[in-house]
């Protein structure tokens, strides 16, 4: 469930919380679901991707009917480069004499 809840995708952003929403009791999953939806709306603008991996996960039983549970993840996010910033990028290149540093077009 926490990969459903750390992943999105610009392209169906609805996916990963039904995916997660449908691992929730009811009564949670409403709430949830609202509160996704009001943060993804800057993602989805920004045309942002996060595809999370669980690298780590652990329960502790704190009685018959309780646990603690601790996921750590590894989520990198993606936004593609608009044309505008991707038109000029730093390079180097070495004259025969002296190393010099500026700025390459594309």
């Amino acid at each position: 469930m926490a990969e459903a809840v750390a992943s999105f995708s610009p392209t169906a952003p609805k996916a990963s919380v039904d995916k997660a929403a449908a691992m929730m009791v009811p009564e949670q999953a409403g709430p949830f679901t609202e509160q996704y939806a009001k943060s993804t709306v800057e993602l989805t603008q920004h045309n942002v991707t996060a595809q999370a991996a669980t690298l780590s996960a652990g329960v502790e039983a704190l009685g018959p009917s309780a646990a603690s549970v601790a996921v750590i993840l590894r989520v990198p996010r993606t936004r593609p480069v608009s044309r505008r910033a991707a038109r000029f990028l730093p390079c180097a290149w070495r004259w025969p004499s002296a190393a010099t540093t500026g700025w390459c077009s594309t």
